[in-house]
């Protein structure tokens, strides 16, 4: 099943092609509730990482930032 998402997310356009592949006889509708149910699982726990937990915040605090500003981000 190929999945296409056009649109713009704050302000930018993009054009995403993704590819699910299964052995599973089942209807398109089926297939398609199944991936959005995925992607809703996947977003809600990067939520409750970013917010709950503040694991972007805490990443940031680690980072040597000199290293980033030479685009050296190992």
């Amino acid at each position: 099943m190929k999945v296409e998402r056009i649109g713009t997310r704050a302000g930018k356009a993009y054009h995403q092609v993704a590819y699910y592949i299964s052995s599973l006889v089942s209807s398109a509708t089926d297939f398609a509730q199944g991936i959005r149910g995925h992607w809703g699982i996947e977003n809600s726990l990067h939520w409750v990482k970013d917010v709950i937990f503040d694991v972007r915040e805490a990443a940031l605090k680690e980072l040597d930032h000199s290293r980033i500003r030479m685009g050296n981000e190992e």
